[in-house]
């Protein structure tokens, strides 16, 4: 039976769209690992290309994806080593000669109970990364907590992160508060903003996080 063009080209354009975008399969530890969360391996496909296999420990759990561009994507994901801590992670990769590539990783380690991200698409199809603001009262494990904005950028602790410059802002239906894995975490009203730069993270250049001196 032959289908309408109508729905034929439209099977054309699913199966392009699924092509092109980036999907994210993990394997869990066997054995129990009580509070701890965390994938043991993580594949990070965009078809027709390559897929990217990542091994090692406490690799995040995959959550949404996004793509950026023709060849950019981000996933975001997240991690615990227990006590009350977690991690939220974004991966950044790229598709270039015909294989799925890493080229960065935010991590963002806190208490769970602070534990999310705000991610805001902007105008220009570009995406910013909203790290709620730290609050200046005690903190569970506050000595922990830090924010990394790759293997080669600079790392921040509780004491710079305070002092990061923030944004009040209004969540609306457009943004994502990506806060796993039950979304306990408050609604944030102040972010400092990071922007996704071609090849990484950095500071926003409006509303950023720039720490204040």
């Amino acid at each position: 039976m032959r289908l309408p063009a109508i729905i034929f080209l439209s099977l054309i354009a699913l199966a392009a769209s699924a092509a092109d975008q980036l999907t994210a399969t993990a394997r869990y530890p066997i054995e129990p690992t009580g509070t701890m969360h965390f994938a043991e391996a993580l594949t990070l496909s965009v078809d027709p290309a390559k897929p990217l296999t990542l091994k090692g420990e406490f690799l995040p759990i995959p959550g949404p994806t996004f793509r950026l561009s023709k060849d950019r994507y981000v996933m975001l994901g997240w991690s615990s080593t227990g006590s009350g801590m977690q991690t939220l992670h974004a991966l950044l990769v790229s598709v270039a000669d015909g294989a799925v590539g890493e080229l960065a990783e935010l991590s963002l380690t806190t208490d769970r109970s602070s534990a999310g991200l705000v991610v805001r698409h902007q105008p220009d199809g570009s995406l910013r990364i909203g790290m709620p603001q730290v609050s200046g009262e005690f903190l569970h494990d506050e000595e922990d907590w830090v924010l990394n904005l790759g293997a080669n950028a600079p790392s921040f602790g509780v004491a710079e992160m305070r002092k990061f410059s923030v944004e009040a802002i209004t969540l609306s239906d457009d943004d994502l508060f990506y806060a796993p894995p039950a979304q306990i975490a408050p609604r944030p009203t102040h972010v400092a903003w990071i922007s996704i730069e071609p090849t990484g993270f950095a500071f926003s250049a409006s509303g950023g996080a720039r720490p204040k001196r």
